[in-house]
């Protein structure tokens, strides 16, 4: 439980050291756009690497969201190279990943969420 409470704590000082903003998640999913229609066979990264069982067997959909990580994973670490920034940088669209899905209807209504040009926008 120890390690689970350090891991915690980093976060908190990393959410407070990276800013964040909009037009950097919209460069992150614009980047992953561009690169994964490549189908670029990218290693499992260290971070990954108890999955490594999981991904050798992994098929179908599970197999393309292996993938997808791996791909958002190697996106980060050229952009944010320093371990710091790069957990910092990868938390925090994650958290705002997963609102904008949670809450996708709500911010559709409120027109923050938008399409233009058959991609997914957010009002900054």
């Amino acid at each position: 439980m120890k390690k689970r409470d350090d891991f915690e704590d980093k976060l908190r000082v990393y959410r407070g050291l990276i800013p964040w903003s909009v037009a950097e998640h919209d460069w992150v999913i614009a980047t992953f756009d561009v690169r994964r229609p490549k189908e670029e066979n990218l290693p499992l990264t260290e971070e990954f690497a108890e999955f490594k069982d999981e991904f050798e067997t992994a098929q179908g959909e599970e197999l393309e969201n292996f993938k997808d990580t791996i791909l958002f994973s190697d996106i980060f670490h050229k952009r944010y190279p320093k371990k710091l920034e790069y957990d910092a940088h990868s938390y925090r669209f994650n958290q705002i990943n997963n609102f904008l899905i949670t809450h996708e209807d709500e911010l559709f209504r409120l027109k923050l969420i938008y399409v233009k040009d058959e991609k997914k926008h957010v009002d900054p």
